[in-house]
C-alpha cells in the first residue's frame, strides 16, 4: 500500500481541493477567457495582470492552429512582449521564446492572424503555473494529437536554406493522460522495470526516466536525455528506483514533448507534481529539475 504524500510545507498544503479544481477547469476549457485578437491585446487593457497561462492560435482561411501555450506570473507583460512578432524583421533578441517562430509563421501565412486566449491563475504559485503549463500543452496535444505548431523551439521550414532539427515534425501522444504513474505502460510507453538507483549499471542511451520511493504514490521526478548521465547525477533518497525508457532515434525536442506527456498526465492523475519536478530547493539530476520543459 503506497502512502499518500502529505509535505510539511509547499505549495501543496491545504489546497488539494483547490489543485484538483484547477485541473479539473483546465480539462473542461473553464479555466479559459474568450478569444481574441492578439494585436488588439498587445497593450494589455483586457487581460489581467496577474500570473497564469496563455494561448495563441493562427487563423486563416482554411482553419486554425494552436501556435503556443505559455505560462507568466504577469499575463499582460507577457503577452505585450510579443508585439515584436508584427515587426519587419525577425525578432531574434526579444524576450520571448516563440517569438521567432510566431514571426515567421506570419511570413508564410501572410493573411493569416493570431488570437490569444489566458487563463488567470492569480493564487497559484510558480511551480505549480509550470506543471499547469505542461497540462495544457498535454492537453492540447491530446485533442490534435501534434503539438503547438511554435513549441518546442520548433520553426516552419523555409526559414533558412538548411533542413535543420527544430524543422522536423513532433512526435503525437504515445497514450492517453490516464493510468498509474508507477505502471510499466503509463502514458503508452514501455517502461523498463524498477531498479534499485544503487544497482544500475551504465545504459548509454537517450530516452525518459523518472524515479520513486517505493513507499509514495507520486513519483520524484520525470526527466529526459543522456540516462547513464542522468541517473547518475541523482543523489538518491533512500530507497529510491528508477525506470526507464531508451530511445535513440527521439531528437531532443521530441522527448521533451513526451516529457511533457508525462509530467501532464502525473498532475492530472494524482493532483501533485512529482517531488522534484520544478523545485529549485532540489537539485535533480544536472539541476534538470529546475528547468521548464516547453
Amino acid at each position: 500500500m503506497k502512502r499518500r504524500y502529505q509535505p510539511s510545507k509547499g505549495p501543496y498544503v491545504g489546497r488539494g481541493r483547490a489543485v484538483r479544481a484547477y485541473i479539473a477547469a483546465l480539462c473542461d476549457e473553464s479555466a479559459w477567457q474568450a478569444w481574441q485578437p492578439l494585436e488588439g491585446s498587445l497593450l494589455g487593457a483586457a487581460l489581467p495582470a496577474c500570473g497564469g497561462l496563455y494561448r495563441i492560435r493562427l487563423v486563416h482561411e482554411i482553419g486554425q492552429r494552436m501556435a503556443y501555450i505559455g505560462q507568466s506570473g504577469n499575463l499582460k507583460e507577457r503577452v505585450y512582449a510579443l508585439r515584436h512578432v508584427y515587426g519587419a524583421l525577425m525578432p531574434y533578441k526579444v524576450p520571448h521564446a516563440a517569438g521567432p517562430a510566431l514571426w515567421s509563421w506570419r511570413q508564410k501565412c501572410p493573411s493569416s492572424r493570431y488570437e490569444v486566449s489566458v487563463a488567470p491563475f492569480p493564487t497559484v504559485p510558480p511551480v505549480l503555473r509550470l506543471g499547469l503549463e505542461c497540462l495544457a500543452i498535454a492537453l492540447s496535444r491530446q485533442e490534435h494529437q501534434a503539438s503547438p505548431l511554435c513549441q518546442f523551439g520548433r520553426m516552419p521550414t523555409g526559414t533558412t536554406s538548411q533542413f535543420l532539427d527544430c524543422h522536423r515534425p513532433g512526435l503525437a501522444p504515445h497514450g492517453p493522460l490516464v493510468g498509474d504513474p508507477h505502471a510499466r505502460t503509463w502514458c503508452g510507453q514501455s517502461w523498463s522495470p524498477w531498479i534499485a538507483l544503487h544497482r544500475l549499471q551504465p545504459l548509454g542511451n537517450s530516452g525518459l526516466y523518472r524515479l520513486r520511493v517505493p513507499s509514495l504514490d507520486v513519483l520524484v521526478f520525470l526527466g529526459q536525455g543522456k540516462l547513464a548521465e542522468r541517473l547518475r547525477a541523482v543523489a538518491p533518497l533512500q530507497g529510491m528506483e528508477c525506470s526507464w525508457v531508451a530511445n535513440n532515434t527521439w531528437l531532443h525536442q521530441q522527448r521533451l514533448e513526451l516529457l511533457t506527456d508525462l509530467i501532464g498526465a502525473h498532475l492530472r492523475s494524482m493532483a501533485a507534481l512529482p517531488l522534484w519536478q520544478f523545485e529549485p530547493s532540489h537539485n535533480g539530476p544536472g539541476g534538470e529539475s529546475q528547468q521548464k520543459v516547453s
